[in-house]
């Protein structure tokens, strides 16, 4: 959803890495951040686990990510997503389409990412300024 993206560019959260479900949905959704933000087409990695992905899966995906990635945004599906807000300590009772609920974690690698040290950093989504 363009709106979305315009809204993480006026906020300059800008990704070093986009794992995405194989969806076309979700594949769709990657491409108009990438377009909006003016990132490199390199910047998507699509994952097929991602697909239906359980909660823990979608955290193994996280824990495997290089160091040298510091923001990385994960595009999918419920209700795996709302699973991993709920496991990483986030507070939301259902994450809706196009919805973006970013944590942030101060550790030196993406292996140590767990609900001690993840912090929530923003949320939004389509309607909220409705």
């Amino acid at each position: 959803m363009p709106i979305m993206a315009n809204r993480l560019k006026a906020k300059q959260i800008i990704p070093d890495l986009i794992l995405s479900s194989t969806a076309l949905r979700a594949i769709q959704t990657a491409e108009i951040i990438i377009q909006k933000l003016g990132l490199r087409k390199s910047t998507l990695v699509l994952e097929e686990k991602l697909y239906h992905a359980s909660a823990s899966e979608i955290l193994n995906q996280l824990r495997s990510r290089s160091n040298k990635v510091k923001t990385l945004f994960l595009i999918g599906h419920n209700p795996g997503f709302n699973g991993l807000i709920a496991l990483l300590g986030g507070d939301i009772d259902n994450l809706p389409t196009s919805g973006q609920f970013g944590f942030t974690a101060h550790i030196d690698s993406w292996d140590q990412l767990n609900s001690t040290n993840a912090k929530t950093w923003y949320i939004d989504y389509p309607k909220k300024y409705d």
